[in-house]
């Protein structure tokens, strides 16, 4: 399912908790872990001094890029390292596109201060911008194992949902892992003048026909999502449970 996978890293104890989950997802499906820091000349003072300011930063990222390709290397992971210049969330984001990558595997942020701000920052950016799936990763989360026992796929049956249960049934298929389809039918949007009995179980119809799509989808897949309640306003829709 992936060939290659994209590991930005900034050294802090956040990128270093999601590493593990990137080398699992390697080895896994037998993928290249690209592991890439970017020197961020977008700061002020990188701006307002060229040259030593660059070779710092640039020195920095080479270390930080070979410690974790030698932690890699260590579990048998094929690695590639490389430091790049620029500001950070669109070179990983053109990084990504350019190369091939099929999935980025970035922690949601630092754990304190001024690094939680500014890699969650990062990350969210790259969230947005990005056409390659991206699997973040809580860094103070120590309940994350792979392979994944259960995979959530919120739908609403759009493209970009669809997208998403593509990615989810290879993840599901791959560890064995049980999927699970929710949809939301939101009431509240309806507002308290208009919301209506008829209303809520047009939108309950259309959940319901969204999730029975999704399952269909995935069971061609080779992924079945065991059938369960039928949707109700206001609540998740799930189809397992």
């Amino acid at each position: 399912m992936f060939d290659r996978i994209l590991f930005p890293t900034d050294g802090s104890e956040g990128a270093e908790a999601a590493l593990d989950l990137a080398a699992a997802l390697a080895s896994d499906h037998d993928a290249t872990l690209a592991v890439l820091n970017v020197a961020d000349t977008t700061r002020d003072s990188v701006i307002q001094v060229q040259g030593e300011v660059v070779d710092s930063l640039e020195a920095e990222g080479e270390r930080i890029v070979a410690a974790a390709a030698e932690r890699l290397r260590d579990r048998g992971v094929d690695v590639e390292t490389e430091v790049l210049q620029g500001e950070p969330y669109r070179t990983i984001v053109d990084y990504a596109n350019s190369r091939a990558v099929d999935v980025v595997v970035m922690p949601t942020r630092g754990r304190t201060g001024l690094e939680r701000l500014l890699l969650g920052s990062t990350t969210e950016r790259v969230l947005r911008q990005s056409d390659v799936p991206v699997l973040t990763v809580r860094p103070d989360d120590a309940t994350v194992r792979y392979p994944f026992e259960d995979v959530l796929v919120p739908t609403d049956g759009s493209d970009c949902a669809r997208e998403a249960l593509e990615v989810a049934c290879g993840l599901a298929a791959a560890g064995g892992a049980d999927l699970h389809l929710l949809s939301v039918v939101d009431v509240a949007s309806l507002g308290a003048d208009v919301r209506s009995e008829f209303q809520v179980e047009a939108l309950e119809r259309n959940a319901a026909s969204v999730l029975e799509t999704a399952s269909t989808e995935a069971g061609d897949r080779g992924v079945v999502v065991p059938r369960g309640c039928q949707p109700r306003a206001g609540c998740s829709q799930d189809g397992r449970h």
